[in-house]
């Protein structure tokens, strides 16, 4: 059958619903965490604050991010055509 072979993917999320070797996913977690705490926030408006590495906590890169928003914002947000 065509689904019996899979193709090899990356390191995937630790599946706790299998008898998992409970050092391998104590080890998995510890990792995310390290990664995590690296991280630190950058507000992007008045509602928005994402978590960034260190090195992209700029006014730049806020502003970039901004622009990105704004446009997915108005990709997704029904406004009617104005009649004449």
């Amino acid at each position: 059958m065509r689904h019996e072979r899979r193709a090899e993917t990356k390191e995937r999320k630790a599946d706790t619903t299998v008898n998992e070797d409970q050092s391998k996913l104590e080890r998995k977690i510890t990792e995310i965490r390290k990664k995590e705490m690296k991280k630190v926030s950058l507000r992007i408006d008045k509602r928005t604050v994402i978590m960034v590495d260190p090195k992209n906590k700029t006014k730049e890169y806020a502003e970039q991010y901004k622009k990105i928003l704004d446009r997915e914002r108005k990709i997704y947000t029904y406004s009617p055509k104005e009649k004449r």
